[in-house]
Protein backbone atom coordinates (compact mmCIF):
# COMPACT_ATOMS: atom_id res chain seq x y z
CA UNK A 1 0.00 0.00 0.00
CA UNK A 2 2.84 2.40 0.87
CA UNK A 3 4.52 1.78 -2.49
CA UNK A 4 1.26 2.37 -4.31
CA UNK A 5 0.66 5.65 -2.45
CA UNK A 6 4.18 6.78 -3.28
CA UNK A 7 3.59 5.95 -6.92
CA UNK A 8 0.32 7.92 -6.99
CA UNK A 9 2.05 10.88 -5.33
CA UNK A 10 4.74 10.73 -8.00
CA UNK A 11 2.14 10.58 -10.75
CA UNK A 12 0.00 13.36 -9.33
CA UNK A 13 2.16 16.25 -10.54
CA UNK A 14 2.31 14.60 -13.95
CA UNK A 15 -1.44 14.55 -14.23
CA UNK A 16 -1.57 18.17 -13.12
CA UNK A 17 0.92 19.10 -15.84
CA UNK A 18 -1.06 17.12 -18.40
CA UNK A 19 -4.18 19.15 -17.61
CA UNK A 20 -2.39 22.30 -18.71
CA UNK A 21 -0.82 20.54 -21.70
CA UNK A 22 -4.31 19.40 -22.77
CA UNK A 23 -3.35 15.95 -23.99
CA UNK A 24 -5.80 14.20 -26.23
CA UNK A 25 -6.92 10.68 -27.05
CA UNK A 26 -7.09 11.39 -30.79
CA UNK A 27 -4.86 12.68 -33.58
CA UNK A 28 -4.35 16.09 -35.16
CA UNK A 29 -6.97 15.58 -37.88
CA UNK A 30 -9.56 14.77 -35.22
CA UNK A 31 -8.66 17.95 -33.38
CA UNK A 32 -8.89 19.83 -36.67
CA UNK A 33 -12.51 18.70 -36.80
CA UNK A 34 -13.70 18.77 -33.22
CA UNK A 35 -11.65 21.63 -31.79
CA UNK A 36 -10.40 24.04 -34.44
CA UNK A 37 -13.45 23.80 -36.68
CA UNK A 38 -15.80 24.17 -33.72
CA UNK A 39 -13.87 27.23 -32.53
CA UNK A 40 -13.91 28.80 -36.00
CA UNK A 41 -17.66 28.35 -36.43
CA UNK A 42 -18.44 29.64 -32.94
CA UNK A 43 -16.38 32.77 -33.62
CA UNK A 44 -18.09 33.29 -36.99
CA UNK A 45 -21.50 32.83 -35.37
CA UNK A 46 -20.71 35.42 -32.70
CA UNK A 47 -19.44 37.93 -35.27
CA UNK A 48 -22.46 37.54 -37.54
CA UNK A 49 -24.87 37.73 -34.58
CA UNK A 50 -23.21 40.96 -33.47
CA UNK A 51 -23.48 42.46 -36.94
CA UNK A 52 -27.14 41.51 -37.17
CA UNK A 53 -28.34 42.69 -33.78
CA UNK A 54 -26.11 45.77 -33.43
CA UNK A 55 -26.98 48.29 -36.11
CA UNK A 56 -29.35 48.07 -39.05
CA UNK A 57 -29.08 44.74 -40.90
CA UNK A 58 -31.55 45.95 -43.56
CA UNK A 59 -32.51 49.38 -44.92
CA UNK A 60 -35.46 49.82 -47.30
CA UNK A 61 -36.18 52.64 -49.71
CA UNK A 62 -39.68 53.64 -48.56
CA UNK A 63 -42.11 55.91 -50.45
CA UNK A 64 -41.88 59.62 -49.69
CA UNK A 65 -45.23 59.73 -47.91
CA UNK A 66 -44.06 57.22 -45.29
CA UNK A 67 -43.47 58.70 -41.85
CA UNK A 68 -40.50 57.72 -39.69
CA UNK A 69 -42.59 55.10 -37.89
CA UNK A 70 -43.73 53.66 -41.20
CA UNK A 71 -40.13 53.42 -42.41
CA UNK A 72 -39.15 51.52 -39.25
CA UNK A 73 -42.10 49.20 -39.70
CA UNK A 74 -41.07 48.58 -43.33
CA UNK A 75 -37.50 47.74 -42.33
CA UNK A 76 -38.59 45.35 -39.58
CA UNK A 77 -41.22 43.66 -41.71
CA UNK A 78 -38.86 43.13 -44.63
CA UNK A 79 -36.22 41.75 -42.23
CA UNK A 80 -38.48 39.08 -40.74
CA UNK A 81 -40.13 38.22 -44.08
CA UNK A 82 -38.47 36.76 -47.16
CA UNK A 83 -37.22 39.25 -49.71
CA UNK A 84 -36.43 38.26 -53.28
CA UNK A 85 -33.82 39.18 -55.84
CA UNK A 86 -34.46 40.59 -59.32
CA UNK A 87 -31.56 41.91 -61.46
CA UNK A 88 -31.73 45.59 -62.34
CA UNK A 89 -32.15 44.84 -66.05
CA UNK A 90 -35.30 42.73 -65.48
CA UNK A 91 -38.86 43.83 -64.77
CA UNK A 92 -40.32 43.47 -61.29
CA UNK A 93 -42.90 40.63 -61.40
CA UNK A 94 -46.48 41.28 -60.46
CA UNK A 95 -47.86 39.92 -57.19
CA UNK A 96 -49.63 37.10 -59.08
CA UNK A 97 -46.47 36.06 -60.89
CA UNK A 98 -44.07 33.46 -59.56
CA UNK A 99 -41.12 35.19 -57.91
CA UNK A 100 -37.80 33.37 -58.09
CA UNK A 101 -34.65 33.73 -56.01
CA UNK A 102 -36.30 34.22 -52.65
CA UNK A 103 -33.74 35.14 -50.00
CA UNK A 104 -34.91 33.29 -46.91
CA UNK A 105 -31.68 32.52 -45.07
CA UNK A 106 -30.18 35.77 -43.78
CA UNK A 107 -32.22 35.79 -40.54
CA UNK A 108 -31.05 32.26 -39.70
CA UNK A 109 -27.36 32.47 -40.57
CA UNK A 110 -26.08 32.68 -36.94
CA UNK A 111 -28.26 29.75 -35.86
CA UNK A 112 -27.07 27.64 -38.80
CA UNK A 113 -23.42 28.39 -38.09
CA UNK A 114 -23.81 27.50 -34.40
CA UNK A 115 -25.53 24.27 -35.50
CA UNK A 116 -22.54 23.49 -37.73
CA UNK A 117 -20.24 23.99 -34.74
CA UNK A 118 -22.31 21.47 -32.75
CA UNK A 119 -22.16 18.99 -35.64
CA UNK A 120 -18.37 19.22 -35.74
CA UNK A 121 -18.13 18.56 -32.01
CA UNK A 122 -20.66 15.71 -31.83
CA UNK A 123 -18.38 12.85 -33.12
CA UNK A 124 -15.83 13.80 -30.46
CA UNK A 125 -18.47 13.43 -27.74
CA UNK A 126 -19.45 10.01 -29.08
CA UNK A 127 -15.80 8.90 -29.07
CA UNK A 128 -15.14 10.15 -25.54
CA UNK A 129 -18.34 8.61 -24.23
CA UNK A 130 -17.88 5.14 -25.73
CA UNK A 131 -14.11 4.58 -25.63
CA UNK A 132 -14.10 4.51 -21.83
CA UNK A 133 -16.34 1.44 -21.94
CA UNK A 134 -13.49 -0.59 -23.43
CA UNK A 135 -11.72 -0.80 -20.07
CA UNK A 136 -8.69 1.02 -21.51
CA UNK A 137 -8.79 4.66 -20.45
CA UNK A 138 -7.02 6.06 -23.48
CA UNK A 139 -7.31 9.68 -22.46
CA UNK A 140 -5.84 9.09 -19.00
CA UNK A 141 -3.02 6.95 -20.38
CA UNK A 142 -2.03 9.54 -22.98
CA UNK A 143 -2.31 12.34 -20.40
CA UNK A 144 -0.07 10.59 -17.89
CA UNK A 145 2.47 9.66 -20.56
CA UNK A 146 2.44 13.23 -21.83
CA UNK A 147 3.23 14.49 -18.37
CA UNK A 148 6.06 11.99 -17.96
CA UNK A 149 7.60 13.04 -21.26
CA UNK A 150 9.50 15.88 -19.57
CA UNK A 151 9.81 14.33 -16.13
CA UNK A 152 12.88 12.87 -14.45
CA UNK A 153 14.03 9.35 -15.44
CA UNK A 154 12.89 7.93 -12.10
CA UNK A 155 9.41 9.38 -12.37
CA UNK A 156 9.16 8.35 -16.01
CA UNK A 157 10.12 4.75 -15.17
CA UNK A 158 7.48 4.62 -12.43
CA UNK A 159 4.91 6.06 -14.82
CA UNK A 160 5.73 3.52 -17.52
CA UNK A 161 5.48 0.63 -15.04
CA UNK A 162 2.17 1.97 -13.80
CA UNK A 163 0.80 2.22 -17.37
CA UNK A 164 2.04 -1.24 -18.32
CA UNK A 165 0.31 -2.88 -15.37
CA UNK A 166 -2.95 -1.10 -16.16
CA UNK A 167 -2.73 -2.00 -19.84
CA UNK A 168 -1.91 -5.60 -18.98
CA UNK A 169 -4.97 -5.85 -16.71
CA UNK A 170 -7.21 -4.40 -19.40
CA UNK A 171 -5.80 -6.57 -22.20
CA UNK A 172 -6.04 -9.77 -20.15
CA UNK A 173 -9.54 -9.04 -18.88
CA UNK A 174 -10.78 -8.67 -22.47
CA UNK A 175 -9.39 -11.99 -23.58
CA UNK A 176 -11.73 -14.65 -24.99
CA UNK A 177 -11.54 -17.68 -22.71
CA UNK A 178 -14.05 -19.79 -24.58
CA UNK A 179 -12.63 -22.56 -26.74
CA UNK A 180 -13.96 -24.36 -29.76
CA UNK A 181 -14.09 -24.01 -33.51
CA UNK A 182 -16.57 -21.16 -33.59
CA UNK A 183 -14.67 -19.10 -31.05
CA UNK A 184 -11.42 -19.53 -32.99
CA UNK A 185 -13.14 -18.60 -36.26
CA UNK A 186 -14.53 -15.44 -34.73
CA UNK A 187 -11.11 -14.48 -33.40
CA UNK A 188 -9.50 -15.11 -36.81
CA UNK A 189 -12.10 -12.96 -38.60
CA UNK A 190 -11.73 -10.20 -36.02
CA UNK A 191 -7.95 -10.11 -36.53
CA UNK A 192 -8.29 -9.50 -40.26
CA UNK A 193 -11.43 -7.38 -40.67
CA UNK A 194 -14.21 -5.62 -38.77
CA UNK A 195 -17.09 -7.89 -39.66
CA UNK A 196 -16.88 -8.99 -36.03
CA UNK A 197 -15.70 -6.53 -33.42
CA UNK A 198 -15.91 -6.11 -29.69
CA UNK A 199 -13.87 -5.98 -26.50
CA UNK A 200 -13.40 -9.78 -26.49
CA UNK A 201 -11.92 -9.64 -29.98
CA UNK A 202 -9.35 -6.96 -29.22
CA UNK A 203 -10.63 -4.51 -31.83
CA UNK A 204 -13.35 -2.55 -30.04
CA UNK A 205 -11.36 0.69 -29.75
CA UNK A 206 -10.05 0.74 -33.30
CA UNK A 207 -13.47 -0.13 -34.75
CA UNK A 208 -15.07 2.65 -32.72
CA UNK A 209 -12.31 5.06 -33.75
CA UNK A 210 -12.79 4.31 -37.45
CA UNK A 211 -16.55 4.72 -37.04
CA UNK A 212 -15.95 8.17 -35.53
CA UNK A 213 -13.64 8.97 -38.46
CA UNK A 214 -16.50 8.12 -40.81
CA UNK A 215 -18.73 10.44 -38.79
CA UNK A 216 -16.21 13.24 -39.28
CA UNK A 217 -16.15 12.59 -43.03
CA UNK A 218 -19.93 12.38 -43.25
CA UNK A 219 -20.24 15.60 -41.25
CA UNK A 220 -17.84 17.61 -43.43
CA UNK A 221 -19.27 16.37 -46.74
CA UNK A 222 -22.83 16.46 -45.49
CA UNK A 223 -22.51 20.09 -44.40
CA UNK A 224 -21.77 21.10 -47.99
CA UNK A 225 -25.12 19.64 -49.06
CA UNK A 226 -26.85 20.94 -45.93
CA UNK A 227 -25.79 24.45 -46.92
CA UNK A 228 -26.87 23.66 -50.45
CA UNK A 229 -30.42 23.27 -49.11
CA UNK A 230 -30.06 26.25 -46.79
CA UNK A 231 -28.65 28.72 -49.31
CA UNK A 232 -29.83 27.12 -52.56
CA UNK A 233 -28.36 27.53 -56.05
CA UNK A 234 -25.83 24.66 -55.94
CA UNK A 235 -23.71 25.89 -53.04
CA UNK A 236 -21.57 22.73 -53.22
CA UNK A 237 -20.13 24.17 -56.47
CA UNK A 238 -19.69 27.69 -55.11
CA UNK A 239 -15.94 27.53 -54.61
CA UNK A 240 -15.33 26.33 -58.16
CA UNK A 241 -17.41 29.22 -59.49
CA UNK A 242 -15.43 31.73 -57.42
CA UNK A 243 -12.09 30.34 -58.64
CA UNK A 244 -13.31 30.31 -62.24
CA UNK A 245 -14.42 33.95 -62.04
CA UNK A 246 -11.13 34.96 -60.45
CA UNK A 247 -9.19 33.23 -63.24
CA UNK A 248 -11.31 34.94 -65.89
CA UNK A 249 -10.86 38.32 -64.21
CA UNK A 250 -14.56 38.76 -63.41
CA UNK A 251 -16.01 40.34 -60.28
CA UNK A 252 -16.35 37.32 -57.99
CA UNK A 253 -17.68 39.39 -55.06
CA UNK A 254 -21.17 39.76 -56.54
CA UNK A 255 -23.41 36.70 -56.51
CA UNK A 256 -27.12 36.09 -56.79
CA UNK A 257 -26.75 33.88 -53.69
CA UNK A 258 -25.84 36.92 -51.58
CA UNK A 259 -27.46 39.93 -53.22
CA UNK A 260 -26.90 43.32 -51.65
CA UNK A 261 -30.14 44.77 -53.03
CA UNK A 262 -33.46 42.88 -52.88
CA UNK A 263 -37.18 43.59 -53.18
CA UNK A 264 -39.83 43.25 -50.51
CA UNK A 265 -43.62 43.05 -50.94
CA UNK A 266 -46.00 43.91 -48.13
CA UNK A 267 -49.55 45.09 -47.59
CA UNK A 268 -50.97 47.87 -45.42
CA UNK A 269 -54.57 47.74 -44.27
CA UNK A 270 -56.34 51.10 -43.83
CA UNK A 271 -59.81 52.20 -42.73
CA UNK A 272 -62.66 50.77 -44.73
CA UNK A 273 -60.85 47.45 -45.04
CA UNK A 274 -58.78 48.77 -47.92
CA UNK A 275 -55.51 46.98 -48.60
CA UNK A 276 -52.59 48.82 -50.18
CA UNK A 277 -49.82 46.83 -51.85
CA UNK A 278 -46.26 48.11 -51.69
CA UNK A 279 -43.02 46.92 -53.22
CA UNK A 280 -39.87 48.50 -51.81
CA UNK A 281 -36.21 48.09 -52.59
CA UNK A 282 -34.03 47.06 -49.66
CA UNK A 283 -30.30 47.02 -49.03
CA UNK A 284 -28.82 44.02 -47.18
CA UNK A 285 -25.36 45.11 -46.00
CA UNK A 286 -25.13 41.92 -43.93
CA UNK A 287 -24.86 39.94 -47.16
CA UNK A 288 -21.61 41.70 -47.96
CA UNK A 289 -20.17 39.90 -44.94
CA UNK A 290 -22.15 36.68 -45.37
CA UNK A 291 -20.70 36.21 -48.84
CA UNK A 292 -17.10 36.31 -47.58
CA UNK A 293 -17.97 34.04 -44.66
CA UNK A 294 -19.55 31.37 -46.86
CA UNK A 295 -16.70 31.48 -49.35
CA UNK A 296 -14.34 30.71 -46.47
CA UNK A 297 -16.70 28.02 -45.14
CA UNK A 298 -16.81 26.30 -48.54
CA UNK A 299 -13.03 26.07 -48.81
CA UNK A 300 -12.72 25.03 -45.15
CA UNK A 301 -15.26 22.21 -45.56
CA UNK A 302 -13.52 20.96 -48.70
CA UNK A 303 -10.14 21.08 -46.92
CA UNK A 304 -11.52 19.25 -43.86
CA UNK A 305 -13.22 16.63 -46.07
CA UNK A 306 -10.05 15.93 -48.05
CA UNK A 307 -7.70 15.73 -45.05
CA UNK A 308 -10.10 13.55 -43.05
CA UNK A 309 -10.58 11.12 -45.94
CA UNK A 310 -6.81 10.84 -46.43
CA UNK A 311 -6.34 10.37 -42.68
CA UNK A 312 -8.98 7.61 -42.67
CA UNK A 313 -7.21 5.83 -45.56
CA UNK A 314 -3.90 6.10 -43.70
CA UNK A 315 -5.41 4.57 -40.57
CA UNK A 316 -6.90 1.74 -42.63
CA UNK A 317 -3.46 1.07 -44.09
CA UNK A 318 -1.96 0.77 -40.61
CA UNK A 319 -4.50 -1.90 -39.67
CA UNK A 320 -2.94 -4.58 -41.85
CA UNK A 321 -1.42 -7.32 -39.73
CA UNK A 322 1.97 -6.96 -41.38
CA UNK A 323 2.07 -3.23 -40.67
CA UNK A 324 1.15 -3.82 -37.03
CA UNK A 325 3.99 -6.29 -36.56
CA UNK A 326 6.46 -4.05 -38.36
CA UNK A 327 5.43 -1.11 -36.21
CA UNK A 328 6.19 -2.94 -32.95
CA UNK A 329 9.35 -4.66 -34.25
CA UNK A 330 10.75 -1.32 -35.38
CA UNK A 331 10.74 -0.04 -31.81
CA UNK A 332 11.95 -3.33 -30.40
CA UNK A 333 14.97 -3.28 -32.74
CA UNK A 334 15.76 0.31 -31.78
CA UNK A 335 15.27 -0.02 -28.01
CA UNK A 336 16.20 -3.68 -27.46
CA UNK A 337 19.81 -4.36 -28.36
CA UNK A 338 19.45 -8.16 -28.03
CA UNK A 339 16.44 -8.38 -30.35
CA UNK A 340 17.26 -11.01 -33.00
CA UNK A 341 15.54 -13.21 -35.57
CA UNK A 342 14.80 -15.73 -32.84
CA UNK A 343 12.47 -13.13 -31.33
CA UNK A 344 10.39 -12.78 -34.50
CA UNK A 345 7.95 -15.56 -33.62
CA UNK A 346 7.49 -14.41 -29.99
CA UNK A 347 7.08 -10.83 -31.23
CA UNK A 348 4.37 -12.01 -33.63
CA UNK A 349 2.50 -13.58 -30.72
CA UNK A 350 3.18 -10.44 -28.70
CA UNK A 351 1.46 -8.32 -31.39
CA UNK A 352 -1.34 -10.63 -32.49
CA UNK A 353 -2.29 -12.46 -29.29
CA UNK A 354 -1.29 -10.10 -26.49
CA UNK A 355 -1.48 -6.48 -27.68
CA UNK A 356 -3.92 -7.19 -30.50
CA UNK A 357 -5.35 -4.31 -32.50
CA UNK A 358 -6.52 -2.21 -29.56
CA UNK A 359 -3.19 -2.40 -27.76
CA UNK A 360 -1.24 -1.30 -30.84
CA UNK A 361 -3.83 1.40 -31.47
CA UNK A 362 -3.21 2.85 -28.00
CA UNK A 363 0.53 2.84 -28.69
CA UNK A 364 -0.03 4.71 -31.94
CA UNK A 365 -2.13 7.33 -30.17
CA UNK A 366 0.61 7.76 -27.56
CA UNK A 367 3.11 8.23 -30.40
CA UNK A 368 0.94 10.88 -32.05
CA UNK A 369 0.65 12.84 -28.81
CA UNK A 370 4.17 12.44 -27.39
CA UNK A 371 7.33 11.31 -29.20
CA UNK A 372 9.02 8.15 -30.48
CA UNK A 373 11.39 7.87 -27.50
CA UNK A 374 8.56 7.54 -24.98
CA UNK A 375 6.70 5.04 -27.17
CA UNK A 376 9.89 3.04 -27.63
CA UNK A 377 10.41 2.84 -23.88
CA UNK A 378 6.82 1.72 -23.33
CA UNK A 379 7.01 -0.99 -26.02
CA UNK A 380 10.33 -2.21 -24.68
CA UNK A 381 8.97 -2.39 -21.13
CA UNK A 382 5.81 -4.17 -22.31
CA UNK A 383 7.93 -6.65 -24.27
CA UNK A 384 10.00 -7.45 -21.17
CA UNK A 385 6.83 -7.71 -19.06
CA UNK A 386 5.24 -10.02 -21.63
CA UNK A 387 8.25 -12.35 -21.78
CA UNK A 388 8.53 -12.46 -17.99
CA UNK A 389 4.89 -12.92 -17.03
CA UNK A 390 2.51 -13.57 -19.85
CA UNK A 391 4.50 -15.73 -22.23
CA UNK A 392 4.99 -18.37 -19.54
CA UNK A 393 1.25 -18.69 -19.02
CA UNK A 394 0.20 -18.48 -22.67
CA UNK A 395 -0.09 -22.25 -23.01
CA UNK A 396 -2.12 -22.39 -19.80
CA UNK A 397 -4.66 -19.97 -21.29
CA UNK A 398 -4.90 -22.06 -24.45
CA UNK A 399 -5.60 -25.22 -22.43
CA UNK A 400 -8.44 -23.72 -20.37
Amino acid sequence: MACRMALLEALYPLTEVSRFRRRYDDDFIDRLNNRYSTFIFVVLGIIISTRQYVGDPITCWAPAQFTHEWVEYTNKYCWISNTYYVPMNENIPNKDENKQHYIAYYQWVPIMIFLQAVLFFTPSMIWKKLNSQSGIHVNKIVSVVGGAEHGSPEVRDKTIRFIIRNLDRALRSQREYRTGCFAQCRQTIAKNCFIIFGKRYGNYLIALYLFVKLLYIGNAVGQLFLLNEFLGDDYHLYGFEVVNEMVQGKNWTTSKRFPRVTLCDFQIRSLGNKIHDYTVQCALPINLFNEKVYIFIWFWLVFISFTTVMNFVLWMWTLFRRNRRQYVRKYLKIMHKNFAKADYTPSKEFCEDYLRQDGIFVLRLIAKNTNDVVVGEIIQAMWEFYKKHHQKTAKAYEEV
